[in-house]
């Protein structure tokens, strides 16, 4: 069977129906045990063949079998396989103009969620957050044909929403997201940068990514290291993104807050406030290794931001292979994919009608 090279599923998140499998196995398994602990209540195992029709144990477990093929095959369904990515009405073999289809995009947006996003210094007053979650919101809104994934992180990564094109529910999240999300407080860069070169290497090579990290530069764990121990860690965590190019990747950054700085709100220490500024050092230095934008967000509005993101993604061929290339003719449409769920579906249906209408003896009274 063909199996598109920018195949993906997107809902992922689906997968979790198939915890349920070991479940409904023990249901079935006690089941059985219970109807022939049942049975011997009226005669004995000897006499039961004689005075009932025997279910077979053999068709039993076929049938178990069946419905644990159709939940599997469903759950599949719904996770949307997709894939072959191309415009409407485009040939599935290049014309020979040389116009070949657009491979798949992905959006991955990484928002700092620390408590130092909480302070007030941004436009209209906004909290660092506040205009975060409106900078990707507006974002998001303008998107046609990409695929979004959202994480939160503080000192850990909280995943907010799967890779997906139901951008309702990314901007849903966004208003759901809050000041320390996952109840973890702190800001750990390194680690959060380490968590989306492991989850950018997870998807499919083809596709051609951009990681658009939000925050005010602040890193809890750097700042309490000497200065050559944290030149060291920022080292190590920009090699990890030394040849973007082979990952089909670029990396924007946006520096919320002011040079000025404020206050954190209900942060002490030892007893004193705890002040933050914008710190826009590393955030400039990882655009630049990852060949994308930095922006200072109180420099723009949040539609002007979005657009100039939009603007790069729609010129996102420079470490895309000789095939992603669109001709003048293909570079305003929406890319579609091909659905793919029919086939798990008709599955899943096959298998539900054996289990339900499948007799349970061999013979007939």
């Amino acid at each position: 069977m063909y199996i598109p090279s920018d195949f993906f599923f997107n809902q992922p998140a689906a997968a979790y129906l198939l915890l349920l499998l070991p479940l409904f196995l023990l249901f079935f398994w006690s089941l059985f045990h219970f109807r022939r602990k049942f049975l011997r209540q009226y005669a004995d195992e000897e006499i039961l063949p004689v005075a009932l029709i025997p279910r077979s144990a053999t068709i039993y477990w076929s049938k178990c079998a069946a419905f644990l093929i159709a939940w599997s095959a469903a759950t599949v369904a719904l996770m949307q396989p997709q894939g072959n990515g191309h415009y409407p009405g485009e040939n599935q073999t290049p014309p020979k103009g040389g116009t070949q289809r657009q491979k798949s995009q992905e959006v991955i947006l990484l928002i700092d969620s620390s408590g130092s996003m909480a302070v007030p210094d941004s436009r209209s007053s906004m909290t660092r957050l506040d205009y975060a979650k409106d900078i990707a919101d507006e974002l998001v809104s303008k998107l046609s044909g990409q695929s979004v994934s959202l994480f939160a992180f503080t000192s850990q990564v909280t995943p907010l929403s799967p890779s997906t094109m139901d951008y309702l529910y990314v901007r849903l999240m966004f208003r759901q997201m809050q000041i320390n999300e996952g109840d973890v407080a702190g800001t750990d860069i390194v680690k959060a940068m380490k968590e989306m070169r492991q989850y950018i290497q997870s998807l499919p090579p083809t596709r051609l990514k951009r990681l658009i990290l939000i925050s005010d530069g602040g890193d809890t764990v750097l700042e309490t290291m000497p200065d050559s121990e944290r030149e060291q860690a920022i080292s190590s965590l920009l090699n990890l993104f030394d040849d973007p190019k082979s990952l089909n990747l670029h990396i924007d950054a946006i520096g919320m807050g002011s040079h000025k700085g404020g206050t954190v709100p209900d942060v002490t220490y030892q007893g004193n406030p705890v002040l933050s500024s914008l710190q826009d050092d590393l955030l400039r230095r990882l655009a630049r290794r990852g060949g994308g934008l930095y922006m200072e967000a109180n420099s723009m509005t949040s539609p002007d931001m979005a657009d100039r993101l939009v603007t790069a993604l729609d010129q996102d061929t420079t470490h895309a292979p000789a095939e992603q290339v669109l001709s003048s003719e293909g570079a305003n449409k929406t890319v579609i994919y091909d659905h793919y769920f029919q086939i798990p579906l008709i599955l899943a249906l096959l298998a539900l009608i054996y289990a339900i209408a499948w007799p349970d003896t061999r013979r007939i009274a």
